[in-house]
């Protein structure tokens, strides 16, 4: 048995060529043609063609089931069944908001089958021309989130025998980007904030807005907090939670992202605004007496509730205002705690560990355009170990 590929060129009416992609199986004695899509340039449909014979010989099934199962019928059931997946309902929850936001609307009346590379690239846009909730643009790095997400769906297509591509990754550019930041990345300078923390000194979210800047823990990691994983005398910091808000589930904890806790160092000024804070919310215990909810959150609320994102982001967004300073996006507390690392010196290896994620090259997409001063500080330093100095 044997597979290979047909592009046949077709002319519109108005004289654009379109080139539609066949994948062509031979047993010996019977001629199996299954179509791929058509596509507006012959390297994508020869593209569709060299990745279905791959499949195919790799041991892939040629695509059965309905050919009038449209994209949204697919999609659908495949939301439905992702609780049994094994993924985190965070996961799950941004899958489900991203596809039936920003996917079913614009791609769900088209068959599966049919599903192009053209398709998708005139999704993507449209999508980033007027897919915001008021029809204006949207950002880059949320339709790549979405296309992340049709992408994962289309793969299990291809397992499940339904395609024989993914044409969300025809014509697609092979390589890496590292060094060019993969989100949008726009820190304070130090002046900023040093100038913000001291307009919140003295307010209650003072120990929030500070714990973010000096150990660059997301929003749900600083709020799954417990004072059972801070050591005060040591000096160390455990994250093992992360309180999110997901589509369809509400608000869930669970592993912080990349599937594992981490511990870092705090330092002395961060140790005593914590103290400081234990010491208040002591005092908010006895004040509620019997009202008291034992929750043993770091970040709670005056009874010792625990808090939700939403909350978080409204005393956000009241601080900014207050202060009256430039305007980031709190995860941008984040990236200045990263920038701030990084211009003390820290190694990346390091600040990769400190900022938890899963791959160094993640740290190096995210931040390595905010390395490119080391190299003329390295040459320098080479220099002076040469003349003994």
């Amino acid at each position: 048995m044997a597979a290979n590929y047909r592009i046949t060129r077709r002319q519109l009416a108005d004289g654009t060529p379109r080139y539609m992609a066949q994948l062509i199986v031979w047993d010996g004695r019977n001629r199996t043609t299954t179509g791929l899509g058509t596509f507006g340039r012959e390297r994508d449909a020869k593209d569709a063609g060299k990745k279905a014979v791959s499949e195919w010989d790799k041991g892939r099934t040629l695509p059965t089931g309905s050919t009038r199962e449209t994209v949204e019928e697919y999609l659908t059931a495949w939301l439905a069944q992702l609780p049994a997946s094994g993924l985190k309902p965070s996961t799950i929850g941004t899958y489900g908001w991203q596809i039936t936001r920003w996917v079913i609307p614009h791609l769900g009346a088209v068959r599966l089958r049919k599903l192009s590379a053209d398709d998708v690239r005139l999704w993507e846009i449209n999508l980033a021309a007027t897919g915001s909730k008021t029809g204006g643009s949207l950002s880059k790095a949320a339709v790549q989130g979405a296309r992340r997400a049709l992408s994962t769906a289309l793969e299990d297509a291809i397992v499940a025998g339904k395609l024989a591509s993914n044409p969300t990754k025809v014509g697609r550019r092979k390589g890496g980007t590292a060094g060019k930041p993969a989100v949008k990345v726009n820190p304070w300078s130090p002046e900023e904030a040093r100038s913000f923390l001291a307009a919140t000194a003295g307010t209650r979210w003072h120990p929030f807005w500070h714990l973010a800047l000096s150990t660059g823990l997301r929003r749900g990691e600083l709020l799954g907090l417990e004072w059972f994983d801070i050591d005060l005398r040591g000096g160390k910091l455990r994250v093992l939670r992360n309180r999110v808000e997901t589509y369809g589930s509400g608000v869930v904890e669970n592993t912080p992202k990349g599937g594992k806790g981490r511990t870092i160092s705090i330092d002395a000024d961060t140790v005593a605004v914590l103290q400081a804070w234990k010491d208040s919310q002591e005092a908010d215990r006895v004040f509620a007496g019997e009202g008291w909810a034992d929750t043993g959150r770091v970040f709670a609320s005056a009874l010792g509730e625990v808090l939700d994102p939403s909350d978080v982001d409204r005393e956000w967004a009241l601080a900014l205002k207050e202060w009256g300073g430039r305007r980031v996006r709190l995860h941008d507390l984040r990236h200045t705690h990263a920038y701030l690392c990084i211009k003390s010196g820290m190694h990346p290896k390091t600040l990769q560990g400190r900022m938890g994620h899963a791959h160094i090259q993640t740290t190096l997409d995210i931040y390595g355009h905010l390395m490119d001063g080391d190299d003329e500080v390295a040459a320098q330093k080479v220099a002076t170990l040469l003349r003994g100095e």
